[in-house]
């Protein structure tokens, strides 16, 4: 932003039947002139008339020479199931797999290169990964709350109330890139990706 050293992302996109996806990113390195830079993140996804996604991250960040860095975060996403199978809860009396969640997760990343030349390079290696532990909450749907159910004693009850509602969840990703000079007009480029839910 103007030579600031911010930088400001946006992203719309209208697909299928109607369904929009919204992208904001935010970044300020270096604040205040310190080394710490704050940046945050925001997705907004309605697929057609299933579901809306939404999901928050803030972060904080220390930055080192070479653009690496060590960043702790916050994020949170929230799915919201806008026509939730009810025929598979009324035949199985539990809910459908995909339902109504809200996942609040903190998190550590790092990122370091070692490059002959970050904007072009012809050698080096970048690593960067990040690790997150919080808390994934189900939440009750309208729809399928309003489903009751008997028991033997003639007592009413749906199926949340047989239902775990919170849990711990974890998840990790890296990414490995490689670089390697085979002569004065060829560069290897090879990578590798991975993550756990």
């Amino acid at each position: 932003l103007a030579g600031s050293g911010k930088s400001l992302e946006f992203g719309f996109r209208s697909f299928l039947n109607g369904s929009q996806d919204l992208q904001f990113k935010f970044a300020w390195p270096y604040f205040l002139k310190t080394r710490l830079g704050l940046d945050y993140a925001f997705k907004l996804l309605r697929f057609d008339t299933t579901y809306v996604d939404l999901f928050n991250e803030i972060g904080l960040k220390y930055n080192f020479i070479g653009n690496n860095y060590v960043k702790v975060f916050f994020q949170q996403q929230q799915v919201n199931v806008l026509a939730p199978d009810t025929n598979f809860v009324r035949a199985f009396q539990t809910l459908p797999a995909f339902t109504d969640v809200r996942s609040s997760l903190y998190g550590i990343g790092l990122r370091h290169a070692q490059l002959d030349y970050a904007l072009n390079p012809r050698k080096g290696l970048i690593v960067e990964t990040d690790a997150a532990f919080g808390q994934r909450k189900i939440l009750r749907n309208d729809a399928i709350e309003n489903i009751s159910f008997q028991n033997e004693e003639g007592k009413s009850y749906t199926v949340y109330d047989s239902t775990s509602m919170q849990s711990i969840q974890y998840k990790a990703n890296f990414w490995i890139g490689h670089y390697l000079s085979l002569s004065k007009n060829w560069v290897l480029h090879s990578q590798a990706r991975g993550g756990v839910v």
